[in-house]
């Protein structure tokens, strides 16, 4: 994306697998805060290591026939206007989930995980 570019839509899209995930189920996305490189998949957390910014730009989302659509334009833009760091964003269940379901995602299958920017450059 050229410099200085606006950002129209930026949209991150997840398609769930219809077989393993509700048809109602709700999903939050937030950017991350801190880098999370510095995790061990073998320990045990008491709390959860990945600090997420959280307002302004964590955005939940219903499924429409099992994809989710994040739009995710406010923190992309202050990405590439350098006033944020892109250091990967945190998808967790919303609370008012049933907490014994889960949302499943392949990332091996078709249709792959894609991100959608419309944007327009001077």
């Amino acid at each position: 994306m050229p410099e200085n570019s606006i950002i129209r839509s930026g949209n991150l899209i997840l398609n769930a697998d219809t077989s393993l995930t509700p048809a109602v189920y709700n999903i939050i996305i937030d950017p991350l805060n801190s880098d999370s490189s510095v995790v061990d998949s073998i320990t045990i957390y008491d709390t959860d290591p990945y600090d997420a910014i959280g307002y302004p730009y964590r955005v939940s989302t219903d499924a429409e026939n099992w994809v989710y659509t994040f739009q995710i334009k406010n923190i992309l833009q202050n990405i590439s206007l350098g006033n944020e760091t892109n250091i990967g964003f945190k998808l967790v269940a919303n609370e008012k989930n049933d907490p014994f379901e889960s949302a499943w995602f392949s990332i091996q299958s078709e249709p792959k995980p894609r991100l959608e920017i419309i944007y327009v450059a001077n």
